[in-house]
């Protein structure tokens, strides 16, 4: 904040300094219609508003104010207000990430200072200016990764600030020391600076920032893990906010207090904080909070497993952040749409988001956390694509950032998705090199997610010896860390799987009864973590190797039941090419279900049964982290549609092609087997996913006191969809009456001509065309 030289305008500085920008503002509005302000005073007064709005995170309006000031000011050749007008300059530009831009304004504005160094008889103008100048390079130093280097300048600045005696400024530079040992993830020190700029806005009495400074002491403890903590510091801003009317704060302090609930697991409670915070924005037209909060109600759905919603959420934030500039705004939720493709398993498109990303700090010449996210995250959709040589390639790019951030723990975690990766391509030499690297850094850090992965990384090392009692060991490593506290999704999980694996081999050498137990409690495990963990696609995952259990057990009944409940959370919640995986292999267990039965009889040795299974497979992908890849697309063949009453009489049908090919005989097995499930369908409530009977596939639906059969030939997952999308049809309100005739139809008579038509077109429009 730069001293005005004009008197007129020291009153809006004050409340400025105050921290009371509505004020200030106002003040500055009023000064501004004088018409008989200077050249120079209309300056002043833009770079006064441009400081004003960019605390309001308008940054556009500041940006456009610090443009016409800098051109007006060269105009005027006042050297002061062009100096000045640079610093703004540089201040907007590195909010808006263009860095270049930046550079050649410092350069500009060093000549410039050095100059008027020699000719201003007041040094404290000139200390200031250039305390300003050193906190701003410190400022795209950080931006660009170089973490010492913005130290350096920082503290520089902090030097200056305080023999000038200016606290405001001082503040400001102690917040900035404290997000870089935050971005190093030296928090104990975070915490020490912050605490140190928090006792100056106190001093100076400026509310505003005191409580935007609690936030940040806040988003620290959240990161350390002390949640309670965390909100206390929230809390406490929040009230403060809302004694002072202070509503842009306000809505950054319900945002996080809804992000600690998130934290915490309460998503309900997180969701209303959040949808306060957007009420209040919106008021505003706080684009920047507005934007900020718009994607934590997407991460919300995305943990809930809604990625529909999700997705949704994250591209309203992503078009607002583009729309205000605000680049890590947009590189983040470029990368959390990404992650929501790679959940779906549409890895291309997953791609194409991180991509985007990785090019946009391409673009702006920055290397932050956020871009090595981006690049770990590319590395890892490589991995279960099962390009290696790729992943690595990115692995090692996003390593390389953490490494000059000093972000250990995402060093750490590197090495260790690696290590996984060199096992999976079996170059054992290099993974053991990287494990010692990983080894290094757990001595010498006291970080229990590092110990983890450590552990981990041991046990999968000793897994691929095939000495027993170094698999042996491996179990006991990966069993300790099981019962653990979850600290990280991915370390537990990966635990969880290779477990298993080990149990199954175990299985498969043995046919030993108690292996199976052991197995089955590690599925059932394995449910809970999903369950817990929101993750949808693990919960599918899971349901299936449950099935392949149920099968070796020879319980025909249940494996049809985990079948049926993996596919319809795979189709609930969009997982398109897992449902699709799924329904093939459903469609793969009634080609079989005539050997289960005989198996059933029988009662071969287990060996036998898990050799007509798909548990290894299944275990051994998600081991290596491949993507499903979903079966071919085949349409089905129409057969015949079916509108069945509940006494079992047809009230409507359609048949695909002649209707000699359907015989009386047909039609009479595919009633009595519609006929056998209607008591217990009608009684539950419920839907029979599939019936076979001879090379046809039946798919019922029961609703109303209806049921509605597709019969066809071929593969299930398209014909499913359509049966879905013929009743989402029906219950349009154009059709009420159709469908109270079909349900109020107690004679079980033909339809009407009018109605008849009506269910012709929708069948032939869904079914065929």
């Amino acid at each position: 904040m730069f001293k005005s030289q004009f008197k007129n305008l020291q009153e809006a500085e004050q409340l400025f300094l105050e921290g009371k920008i509505e004020l200030a503002l106002s003040k500055a509005n009023q000064i501004e219609q004088n018409k008989k302000l200077s050249i120079e005073e209309e300056i002043a007064c833009k770079l006064l508003k441009s400081e004003l709005f960019f605390e309001q995170s308008d940054f556009k309006k500041s940006n456009e104010l610090a443009d016409e000031s800098l051109k007006e000011s060269q105009a005027s050749k006042n050297q002061l207000l062009i100096i000045q007008s640079l610093l703004s300059n540089i201040k907007n530009n590195l909010q808006l990430k263009m860095f270049d831009e930046c550079d050649e304004l410092v350069t500009q504005a060093e000549q410039l200072h050095r100059k008027f160094e020699l000719s201003e008889k007041n040094p404290r103008v000139s200390n200031l200016h250039k305390a300003i100048l050193l906190d701003l390079k410190g400022e795209i130093a950080q931006n660009k990764g170089e973490l010492d280097l913005a130290l350096i300048y920082a503290n520089e600045s902090l030097k200056l600030f305080e023999q000038l005696k200016n606290k405001y400024g001082s503040a400001e530079v102690i917040i900035k020391i404290a997000n870089i040992f935050s971005t190093k993830g030296e928090l104990d020190q975070a915490i020490e600076h912050y605490q140190k700029s928090l006792k100056i806005w106190d001093q100076i009495e400026n509310k505003r920032k005191f409580a935007k400074n609690l936030m940040y002491i806040g988003n620290i403890y959240t990161d350390k893990g002390d949640l309670d903590k965390a909100l206390e510091y929230f809390k406490e801003s929040q009230e403060i906010c809302q004694q002072i009317n202070d509503k842009h704060t306000l809505a950054n302090s319900l945002g996080s207090i809804g992000i600690n609930h998130a934290i915490k697991g309460e998503l309900d409670s997180a969701l209303d904080y959040f949808r306060e915070s957007l009420v209040i924005c919106e008021q505003l037209n706080d684009k920047q909070i507005l934007a900020k909060n718009l994607g934590s109600v997407g991460i919300i759905h995305h943990s809930k497993g809604e990625l529909r919603k999700a997705l949704d959420y994250y591209h309203q934030s992503l078009n607002m952040n583009r729309e205000i500039g605000n680049t890590d705004g947009v590189v983040i939720f470029l990368g959390n749409i990404g992650e929501i493709h790679r959940l779906k398993g549409e890895l291309d498109e997953a791609l194409k988001y991180y991509q985007e990303s990785l090019l946009v700090y391409e673009n702006i010449g920055g290397r932050s956390i956020p871009m090595a996210l981006a690049l770990v995250n590319s590395g890892l959709v490589y991995q279960q694509k099962g390009d290696a040589k790729r992943a690595l390639e990115f692995f090692r790019e996003g390593y390389e950032i953490f490494q000059d951030s000093g972000n250990i723990q995402r060093m750490a975690e590197v090495y260790f998705f690696e290590i996984s990766l060199l096992i999976d391509i079996n170059d054992l030499d290099q993974a053991r090199e990287t494990f010692t690297s990983l080894q290094k850094i757990n001595e010498q850090e006291d970080s229990k997610i590092i110990m983890q992965m450590t552990r981990v990384s041991e046990a999968l090392l000793l897994k691929t010896n095939k000495r027993a009692r170094n698999r042996a060991k491996a179990e006991e490593l990966l069993t300790e860390i099981i019962n653990e506290e979850v600290i990280n999704y991915e370390v537990y999980l990966v635990a969880l799987i290779n477990l298993s694996d080990l149990h199954l081999v175990e299985l498969q050498l043995t046919g030993d009864e108690e292996v199976l137990a052991e197995l089955k409690k590690l599925m059932t495990k394995q449910i809970t973590f999903a369950m817990e963990q929101k993750s949808y696609s693990l919960l599918v995952e899971t349901y299936f190797l449950q099935a392949q259990i149920a099968l070796v057990e020879l319980d025909i009944e249940n494996a049809q039941k985990l079948l049926n409940q993996s596919n319809q959370i795979a189709e609930e919640k969009g997982l398109t090419r897992l449902a699709m995986k799924i329904s093939s292999e459903y469609d793969y267990y009634f080609d079989e279900k005539e050997m289960w039965e005989e198996f059933s009889n029988k009662k071969p040795p287990i060996g036998e049964r898990l050799s007509h299974t798909r548990l290894e497979e299944t275990i051994l992908r998600m081991i290596k982290k491949r993507a499903v890849d979903p079966p071919t697309a085949i349409e089905e063949e129409p057969v015949l549609f079916l509108i069945v009453s509940e006494v079992g009489i047809p009230m409507f049908s359609q048949y695909f092609g002649p209707e000699t090919q359907v015989n009386d005989y047909l039609i009479g097995g595919f009633l009595t087997a519609i006929n056998a499930f209607m008591k217990e369908a009608f009684a539950t409530g419920g839907s029979i996913e599939r019936i076979k009977h001879q090379e046809y596939t039946l798919i019922l639906h029961f609703k109303k006191s209806l049921a509605f059969c597709y019969v066809f030939k071929g593969p299930s997952y398209g014909a499913k969809n359509k049966l879905s999308n013929f009743l989402q049809l029906l219950e349009l309100p154009s059709h009420a009456n159709t469908v109270d005739a079909l349900v109020n139809n107690k004679s079980s008579q033909k339809l009407n001509k009018e109605h008849q038509s009506t269910v012709e077109k929708l069948v032939k429009g869904i079914f065929l065309e």
